[in-house]
């Protein structure tokens, strides 16, 4: 029976090789998967920030299918980002005449075409969504669904 042959050790220079090569595919690993999160979230973009809460039955709205918690994403063609460019997009409609929109339900994009009715108004403010029993604002008479416009003569 022989002896064992004794086990060959690595020189410094090649253990230096060893760890650098795995310090190196770390960083290339990491560079990879960046490119691939910043190319995937730049392809991924907003949907809008309105969004239906209420529906008036019998609206235009209501007969044409509109529903709660779809988003708005443009009106004829004009890209609708924030509440401020609907206010001002929607006051410029008249009364009779044909409106396209572009909603989002449920992550698929739909298009709705109604006509424009003078009784619709569009108002900027806060809503109420509760009032406290026995508070001032109960005891002003203000009530769940009111949209506050105006306070002492500042606002709309």
């Amino acid at each position: 029976m022989q002896p064992p042959e004794p086990k060959k050790l690595a020189t410094r220079s090649e253990r230096v090789r060893v760890l650098t090569a795995g310090v190196m595919a770390n960083f290339v690993t990491a560079f990879i998967a960046f490119i691939l999160f910043f190319s995937l979230l730049g392809s991924i973009s907003p949907v809008g920030d309105v969004m239906i809460t209420t529906i008036v039955p019998g609206s235009p709205a209501d007969l044409h299918g509109i529903k709660q918690n779809m988003i708005l994403t443009g009106i004829n063609d004009e890209k609708i980002n924030n509440a401020t460019d609907f206010i001002s997009y929607a006051k410029t409609l008249e009364p009779g005449s044909n409106v396209r929109l572009d909603l989002v339900e449920n992550g698929i994009r739909k298009e709705i075409n109604l006509v424009a009715t003078g009784s619709n108004i569009t108002r900027s403010g806060v809503k109420v969504f509760e009032v406290i029993e026995g508070s001032p604002a109960e005891t002003a008479g203000i009530k769940e669904g009111m949209i506050i416009v105006r306070i002492d003569e500042t606002g709309n």
